[in-house]
């Protein structure tokens, strides 16, 4: 009886072993398949053509970048002086094709166009002020006034929780 567990122990081990190296070996011979040559549908780019297709895909996205970068400085310089806003004007298409039957030749010329709507801004200019650009110390009369006015300017927009006496 213990001869029959044995063997049977002793052929469930090789019978393992077996399938390891099997498993084993046909993974590593399949790994080592070279890969699948391009059909003719896919013809092979040769790395001068790849090199180019990067570069023409990396000067648009940097042309791109560039407008981007572009329209927010618009919105910066002029936010606090104007409402801008990016629009497209389409026109009809052009009345002579040259080509008909090609590719867009219908399309109509878009351009594009910013638009500036000025906003609200006040101001008040001091001519001759005592103290010259720094009048606004509070030794006269007017800088102790120029400071309430702009007191008064600021608690329009930034409602102030005391009031300005």
């Amino acid at each position: 009886m213990q001869r029959a567990s044995r063997s049977i122990n002793y052929y469930m081990h090789n019978l393992y072993l077996a399938t390891f190296l099997l498993l084993f070996v046909s993974g590593a011979l399949h790994a080592q398949t070279p890969p699948a040559r391009p059909t003719a549908s896919t013809p092979p780019v040769d790395l001068a053509e790849r090199i180019r297709l990067l570069e023409e895909n990396l000067r648009f996205a940097n042309q791109s970048l560039a407008k981007s970068v572009d329209d927010l400085l618009w919105y910066q310089k002029l936010g606090d002086v104007a409402i801008i806003d990016k629009v497209r004007y389409d026109s009809k298409p052009p009345h002579i094709i040259k080509n008909p039957t090609g590719q867009g030749a219908s399309n109509p010329v878009v351009i594009p166009a910013y638009t500036f709507v000025s906003k609200k801004f006040e101001y008040k200019i001091y001519q001759d002020a005592p103290g010259g650009h720094s009048f606004n110390r509070l030794d006269t009369k007017l800088a102790r006034d120029s400071r309430e006015d702009i007191y008064r300017f600021l608690a329009r927009y930034l409602s102030p929780p005391a009031a300005i006496r």
